[in-house]
């Protein structure tokens, strides 16, 4: 097997294994000020310059944790990631 037909496969390899486990995910921040969740659920946020998980309401608009009733001025979120494969 050539080199080029060793790494074409070894690139298939990966390929799938990243559609198979959602290895290749990319993390992004989202700007409160230009898009909220549209599902209620959990997220990371950053709130008072600290990253944290917290809920989020749809119709009520708000964060929230089991310790803090509501958080406020909520500056970015993003998704959390998939747990990995088994």
């Amino acid at each position: 097997m050539r080199n080029k037909d060793k790494l074409d496969f070894i690139n298939q390899i990966v390929e799938e294994a990243e559609k198979q486990c959602d290895i290749h995910v990319v993390m992004q921040w989202v700007v409160c000020k230009e898009e909220l969740p549209k599902e209620d659920g959990d997220y990371l946020i950053n709130w008072d310059g600290t990253v944290i998980e917290a809920g989020y309401y749809v119709e009520q608009n708000i964060w929230h944790d089991y310790t803090v009733s509501e958080y406020k001025d909520v500056t970015h979120w993003m998704h959390l990631p998939k747990p990995p494969c088994a």
